[in-house]
């Protein structure tokens, strides 16, 4: 319930409540009304009902406390308002809704029936209340049903009267569970007077009570309860154990120090320090060792000193944290000059733990000292190894230059470790590390070059690119591979022309690092100015070379290399066309689908199938389209597709689309032994996150889902099927207006709604016969497909009228320049569909407006068509005279007026027909479905 409170308080708005109820409506009626419309559509709609809800005053709060009924499915309408009116109640300014709402829950109390109901009640009473709920709060510590929520509420409360209470309470009652539920609310509120009774009852040697009580007075105690702490510790042997009892301790003895008693604090964590080594606990002695720590802050070094003489590293090296969390400039010079005689394993747990003061902005500069740098940097010469690593990463975090000269001298070492060492603190040494290393890679074994190149290839150093060249022609192969490598990362625009030469004339292993590099400067230019420059170039080259220059074509990504590319795959040698095919699959983008579907469903290019189809999977699975738009595209892809496995690679794509008409393409594979668990996979995982989604068609795929399902987890997947069931709502939901064969439901159209008006019944039915065989003639239904001929015909129409609704649709153009249809609302023209090349006629705003609008908006907010002769989808719903469109998974149309076309004088027909346009070139249509609202 809190949680509920807590997302709706995250949507308040402030507001101002209004005077006075309308007289023609009683308290019930309002507070009916508004809970009918909960939860909130919006911030403004929420902001409305809470104003309501303050309106009905007191009576209309125990109006909702009466609805309140447990295991009752309305109750959370109930609890979600008045969890809100609670968190609205408590924002500043608030204070007159505050008592409003204190004084009505305190009446409920009374009136409540249930202890769900009640302790509902005390619940909201925890977050609004004060001193004046105290007393009535306090009556139920006595009662074992609501003592635990009134105790939390007064804890909450937090002000003398509220502990006077609780203590009082904790002295008088006699049965164990409400002494449990008290002294479990003295952990949380600090109560000074409760040690001496939480002490008698430690001593009472009840084994129920105790864990709670040991908490309790380690939030409560002072020195007089270390003693029976510490005998507790001891009892269990200084462990970490369910009692509580070392946790207890601990918490007592830092309350002890902040209560200003530091000797008796600091005696106490020694004695707790030496028993757990005793008792080889080796977290409770970092524990009191912290503590130590925090009590004695003067004898930091000291306490440092002792415990760096232990044998545990761990507990070592938690000393060295807990002393630098203090440091200070003595403490850091002592440190260090203690390093210099330490073991090799304790030197570099020294240095290592100084290296992490770079992490504290105020205590960088404590190791940021030339002294200690040239320290450092003779332990670069140390035997052990693990001494010259921290050294290298403590040198890296202090910088500076005499740091990064030591450490570059390292690559030119002949210890393979000393230059992995220098290469790995070099990499994260802030400053100008190129300059200085780049001379040694003409001296550098091949190990140090090809670390000294990775370096310059990580720090994108452009200055050294000559450097960088040179090692192209290097003896080594491992050492010109690092260096074709690093090219991508130092080339600029000045290096082109010898990548371009370097291109033509090298070996064809080091092929794809020099079109990489080429890649990396050309990208620094517009799309259109790449792929004028590449194709300038492809011009100058001899033929058979110009395929190197494809992928870097790829790279631009822009649709004249696409155009480009794809006509070299259809036009090319076979060398030729094997490279175009290699750029093509790596294109982003619809239209590069359309070019590898196109691949994919010609037979004379089968040898490319297999790749063709997974680059287009990759394509229509990006998230960087929208769910609706991976759903068209993947969609084409189970059409496509020829094996199980390239099925299922789809269908697990199609659950993670989020989309309604996803659920239903992925639901017709359910009979498909092969795929029927992925196809189960899709409808469940997009169903179960989408809860708006309901509706027969829904629950009946869900049903069946649950009896598929057959993996290791499906037990807990088929629970949330049949709870997400039993919450969705028992409506029809979305309903198919085509049955994919047949004309059933549909007809051709006469007139417009307002000529059809006119006519008597006899001449429309005359007329109705007529224009349902010119329906027959141009509109072909088959295979699912509902298809306009384009040669001539009417639009066609639904056989009922619709008033408000939600429409889903998926609708192709057959590629022609003036293609153009378009969707009726209501007998009403038009949402636009268009070839967007139509620019003579406003075509390149888009598909999707109201194109008819004169007075409203009438263009789309955006372009999101898919290229012509692709498959695009419409989500529409229309209430009253109000559109909204989204198209391609994109808002479009954004709750517009659609006026009406045929009398712009009257407002939109109520009800009306459903019509798709017939414009004189062919369209395509499929998965219509309407929702009445």
């Amino acid at each position: 319930m809190k949680k509920l409170g807590l997302i709706l308080l995250g949507v308040l708005l402030l507001g101002s409540v209004r005077a006075q109820l309308p007289d023609s409506r009683t308290t019930k009626d309002e507070v009916v009304k508004v809970l009918e419309q909960m939860p909130a559509q919006n911030r403004a709609q929420l902001q409305e009902l809470l104003d309501g809800l303050f309106l009905s005053g007191e009576n209309g709060v125990l109006e909702m406390v009466r609805m309140l009924v447990p295991a009752d499915q309305s109750s959370v309408k109930v609890e979600y308002a008045l969890s809100g009116m609670t968190h609205y109640a408590t924002e500043k300014g608030k204070e007159a809704q505050r008592r409003m709402l204190t004084g009505a829950y305190l009446k409920a109390l009374d009136q409540a029936n249930g202890r769900e109901s009640k302790a509902f009640i005390i619940r909201q009473l925890q977050i609004v209340g004060q001193d004046e709920l105290v007393d009535k709060l306090a009556g139920y510590l006595n009662d074992q049903s609501l003592n635990d929520p009134a105790a939390a509420a007064l804890v909450s409360i937090d002000t003398e009267k509220s502990k006077a209470a609780l203590l009082k309470a904790l002295n008088t009652v006699s049965d164990i569970q409400s002494k449990k539920v008290l002294v479990r609310a003295m952990a949380d509120v600090q109560i000074p007077e409760a040690e001496e009774t939480l002490l008698s009852l430690l001593r009472s040697g009840n084994a129920e009570l105790e864990p709670l009580v040991l908490t309790a007075l380690g939030a409560n105690g002072s020195e007089k309860s270390l003693e029976d702490l510490e005998l507790a510790a001891g009892k269990v042997n200084y462990a970490w154990e369910k009692s509580n009892a070392v946790d207890a301790y601990i918490t007592l003895i830092q309350r002890v120090f902040t209560q200003g008693n530091q000797k008796e604090a600091s005696r106490a964590a020694t004695g707790l320090m030496k028993n757990a080594e005793k008792a080889r606990q080796l977290q409770v002695r970092e524990a009191a060792l912290e503590i130590l720590f925090m009590v004695n802050p003067e004898n930091t070094f000291k306490i440092l000193q002792q415990a760096l003489k232990d044998t545990e590293r761990s507990y070592r090296n938690t000393a060295l944290k807990y002393a630098l969390d203090r440091a200070d400039a003595s403490l850091c010079s002592k440190l260090v000059d203690y390093s210099k005689k330490a073991s090799p394993e304790l030197k570099a747990d020294i240095l290592n733990a100084l290296a992490t003061l770079d992490e504290n902005p105020q205590k960088r500069d404590l190791i940021n000292n030339q002294s200690y740098t040239s320290i450092f940097i003779k332990y670069l010469n140390d035997k052990n190894l693990e001494v010259r690593k921290a050294a290298a990463f403590l040198l890296a975090k202090t910088g500076g230059e005499n740091a990064i000269f030591a450490l570059a001298k390292l690559l030119n070492s002949n210890d393979e470790q000393n230059i992995e060492t220098a290469q790995n603190a070099l990499s994260v040494t802030p400053g100008d590390i190129a300059s200085v290393i780049a001379p040694y890679l003409s001296s550098a074994n091949d190990k140090g070059k090809i670390a000294i190149l990775q370096l310059l290839s990580g720090r994108k150093a452009d200055r050294q690119v000559k450097a960088v060249f040179e090692q192209l022609n290097a003896s080594s192969p491992d050492v010109r591979k690092t260096a074709y490598s690093t090219l991508k990362d130092v080339v600029t625009m000045n290096d082109l022309d010898a990548l371009f030469l370097l291109l033509g004339k090298m070996q064809p292993e080091y092929t794809v690092q020099v079109q990489q590099a080429i890649i990396s400067v050309v990208k620094s230019f517009p799309g259109d100015k790449q792929f004028e420059m590449i194709s300038t170039r492809i011009q100058q080259t001899d033929p058979v070379k110009q395929c190197l220059y494809y992928s870097i074509l790829s790279a631009s990504g822009s649709d004249q290399a696409l155009d480009f590319i794809a006509n070299r795959f259809k036009t090319g040698d076979s060398n030729d066309k094997k490279e175009a095919f290699a750029a093509l699959t790596g294109f982003r983008g619809v239209k590069a689908a359309s070019e590898l579907g196109a691949i994919c469903n010609n037979p004379a290019e089968a040898s490319f199938f297999d790749q063709a189809l997974d680059a287009y999977i990759r394509i229509a699975s990006d998230r960087s389209l929208t769910g609706e738009n991976r759903r068209i595209y993947l969609a084409n892809a189970l059409e496509m597709a020829k094996t199980d496995k390239q099925k299922n690679n789809i269908l697990k794509q199609i659950g993670q689309t989020g989309s309604y008409l996803g659920i239903l393409l992925a639901g017709e594979y359910l009979d498909q032994p092969a795929v029927r668990q992925e196809a189960a996979n899709a409808v469940m995982n997009i169903a179960l996150n989408n809860t708006s989604y309901t509706g027969e068609n829904i629950r009946e795929l869900l049903t069946k889902v649950s009896g598929i399902l057959d993996n290791p987890d499906a037990g807990y997947q088929k629970e949330a099927i049949r709870k997400h069931l039993d919450e969705m709502p028992l409506d029809t939901g979305f309903v198919s207006i085509f049955n994919g064969k047949d004309l059933t439901g549909w007809k051709g159209l006469v007139g417009n709604p307002i000529s059809r008006a006119k006519m008597k019944p006899e001449e429309l039915a005359k007329k109705q016969i007529v224009a349902d065989e010119l329906a027959r003639k141009h509109w072909i239904p088959s295979g699912g497909l509902m298809v306009f001929n384009g040669t001539g015909g009417d639009n066609l129409c639904t056989t009922r009228s619709y008033g408000d609704f939600e429409m889903l649709v998926d609708w192709k153009l057959e590629p022609a320049p003036e293609a153009d249809a378009g969707i009726y609302l209501r007998g009403t023209p038009q949402v636009q569909i268009w070839n967007t090349a139509r620019v003579k006629v406003g075509a390149q705003v888009g598909s999707g407006g109201l194109y008819n609008n004169k007075n409203h908006p009438k263009s789309p907010l955006k372009v999101a068509d898919n290229p012509l002769g692709e498959w695009n989808t419409f989500y529409i719903k229309m209430v009253g005279d109000r559109v909204t469109v989204m198209f391609n998974g994109i808002l479009v149309v954004d709750n517009t007026v659609l006026e009406n076309f045929w009398d712009r004088s009257q407002p939109i027909f109520p009800q009306e027909q459903i019509e798709l346009q017939a414009h004189g070139s062919k369209v395509y249509y499929r998965n219509l479905y309407v929702k009445i609202l």
